[in-house]
């Protein structure tokens, strides 16, 4: 299946009626997927995030009625119990995501991304979630021997980061075979133009690539899960 078969036939009815609830729903995944959201007749978004402030400022830009904003922590069972209220679909995107940082601090990149996990799969487990969508990351793969990642290349990520993604991945596969909770899991390096902090460095990569495409000097994507331009 192509990519315009798979956009054309994309739809946001699997949404009409559901509760939806969105971890790091304040983030650059998060806000996307609420617009999209919005755009179907799910029954209730509720946006989790640990950011006061872009739950004020997201707040102030949507004006539905169908809105919940929780502040919290996924490391916090009880407040993600509250939020998980007669909810129907999981989107878990928050974490820690900037690999110099989560070198730098491995264990509270594992105290967010993996028990964080933990905490919020099994609270999703005991409220009835029915569909979890877990945002990971191609860096699970690491640097594949060939250069290239497909879906069933190796797992073998090279940096903490990865590592606590791929953990989580594990859990959510034998959490889903144990219980009747379906679930998915997204790959994807960092998209371009999705920061909104860092523009001008996201429409330089979009520039190159664009000139790639119109005949010139080829880009070479570094790989790593670290924000920089690719040279």
């Amino acid at each position: 299946m192509t990519n315009s078969t798979l956009l054309a036939s994309a739809t946001t009815s699997v949404l009409d009626g559901k509760s939806i609830l969105i971890t790091g729903g304040t983030g650059s995944f998060g806000k996307a997927f609420v617009d999209k959201a919005l755009a179907s007749r799910a029954r209730k978004i509720i946006v989790f995030s640990r950011d006061e402030q872009k739950h004020y400022e997201m707040e102030r830009r949507l004006s539905d009625r169908r809105m919940r904003f929780f502040v919290g922590d996924i490391r916090d069972r009880d407040r993600l119990q509250t939020a998980l209220r007669d909810v129907d679909i999981v989107v878990h995107a928050a974490a820690m995501k900037h690999v110099p940082i989560c070198e730098y601090n491995p264990i509270e990149a594992v105290q967010t991304n993996v028990n964080g996990a933990r905490n919020l799969i099994e609270a999703a487990v005991k409220g009835g979630v029915k569909h979890f969508i877990f945002s990971s990351t191609a860096a699970v793969y690491g640097i594949p021997a060939t250069g290239l990642a497909a879906e069933d290349s190796p797992l073998a990520p090279i940096n903490p980061y990865g590592t606590s993604k791929l953990m989580s991945e594990w859990m959510l596969r034998d959490v889903g075979a144990a219980s009747s909770m379906r679930h998915v899991v997204l790959r994807y390096f960092n998209v371009a133009g999705a920061d909104r902090d860092d523009l001008a460095c996201r429409h330089a990569d979009i520039v190159r690539h664009l000139r790639f495409g119109a005949g010139e000097r080829a880009p070479r994507p570094h790989g790593t899960g670290i924000d920089a331009l690719s040279p």
